[in-house]
């Protein structure tokens, strides 16, 4: 009876370690009504040695000399990059100096390979090298006029990304705390540990404060999020707070939180 136990343990184990990346992410691809929205973009494409061809998505000035800030934006596991239009369009519309770069994670929408988060690190440099060599400015240059905007997963990739180009500013809109907390939720404290993707946004908000006195957190999560509780939100919020601006809504919940807010966002973004 023992032995019995142990191998479905063993089992259920196996399962939650190989196939947590199907639990985890949930791929898309762009529909036939996308095509006038894919034509008002550059269409910035490379490779990544994980995953092959990709492309990323850049609207704003198309030099060096126009561009004073770059905008990145990151979305949730089960979004599209293009999906942030409602953001990116009235962003540089409003202020013709900014851009917007969409990231698209591998596998999502024309993308080659299987996301992951190796795979999406690889795409966050690479379509920063193949923007820089777009509009013909060093990509270290590039990065040094970055900020960031991401929604759930997005805001990790965002966080984890920013701490490691030395960046101070980031949205982050529904984010949780760590994969490991998200695993812990689900499956208990010791399958937790089997979590292979560990972002870590409590440790990457102190990477960031820790490295810039000027850093500038904002989290925006909503009291109904039933897919990140609003309590990871609060959490991440009381790390640095004199750095951290931390904003609750009761009536809003994980997915339409960034389209209800996008008028705050949007000015947020362009100040």
């Amino acid at each position: 009876m023992t032995l019995f136990f142990v191998i479905i343990i063993a089992c259920v184990s196996a399962a939650i370690y190989f196939g947590q990346d199907r639990m985890f992410f949930y791929p898309r691809e762009y529909g036939q009504n996308s095509a006038l929205q894919l034509e008002r973009y550059q269409k910035i494409t490379f490779e990544t040695a994980k995953d092959g061809p990709q492309m990323a998505y850049y609207l704003g000035p198309e030099n060096e000399a126009g561009l004073e800030k770059l905008w990145i934006l990151t979305g949730g596991n089960g979004s599209l990059a293009l999906h942030m239009d409602f953001l990116a369009t009235p962003v540089c519309k409003q202020n013709p100096k900014m851009g917007c770069l969409l990231v698209e994670y591998p596998g999502y929408g024309v993308n080659a390979g299987k996301p992951s988060r190796k795979g999406i690190q690889e795409v966050m440099e690479g379509s920063m090298t193949a923007l820089a060599a777009h509009l013909e400015i060093d990509t270290e240059g590039l990065k040094s006029r970055s900020s960031f905007l991401g929604h759930s997963l997005g805001g990790a990739v965002a966080l984890e990304v920013a701490a490691k180009w030395n960046r101070s500013e980031v949205i982050v809109i529904s984010p949780f705390t760590s994969i490991k907390a998200m695993a812990k939720r689900m499956v208990g404290g010791p399958l937790s540990n089997l979590a292979r993707h560990r972002w870590d946004n409590e440790d990457a908000i102190r990477k960031i404060t820790e490295q810039r006195d000027d850093a500038k957190i904002f989290i925006f999560h909503g009291a109904k999020d039933r897919i990140v509780p609003v309590e990871m939100g609060r959490a991440l919020s009381k790390i640095a707070p004199k750095q951290t601006f931390y904003a609750e809504y009761p009536t809003y919940g994980h997915n339409e939180i960034g389209y209800e807010l996008r008028q705050q966002l949007i000015a947020r973004m362009i100040q």
